[in-house]
């Protein structure tokens, strides 16, 4: 089975390992509505693309899970990413903390593609 891998910035790993993820609700600077759920980018993303925390942990769905409808879509972003609820992802994935090598590795891989278009 195939999987669909997502990423959380967090300062919490020990934590959301340990109880799972919690939703968190705001605007999270998009104007006249508010989103509940766990952000998760399509490669791991940082201060610049309006992610905080020191940790990385990969997120891993069963390419079965529809994640469409909580995909956000923002016009000139070289990124993707999605608010999913907790319970959703507490259910289906496995987690894991990545390593500083590894979230390199993969920022390296995902920015290069996007460079390629």
């Amino acid at each position: 089975m195939n999987v669909i891998c997502c990423y959380h910035t967090t300062d919490a790993a020990d934590a959301i390992l340990r109880e799972g993820f919690r939703d968190t609700a705001g605007s999270f600077m998009f104007d006249n509505f508010e989103l509940t759920g766990v952000f998760l980018g399509a490669s791991p993303m940082d201060i610049d693309e309006g992610a905080t925390g020191e940790q990385v942990l990969r997120v891993e769905f069963p390419d079965d899970v529809d994640l469409a409808d909580f995909e956000l879509i923002e016009e000139h972003k070289p990124y993707r990413q999605r608010c999913v609820p907790a319970a959703l992802i507490n259910t289906h994935v496995t987690i894991t903390l990545m390593s500083d090598d590894e979230v390199d590795a993969e920022k390296e891989r995902q920015w290069g593609r996007w460079m390629q278009r």
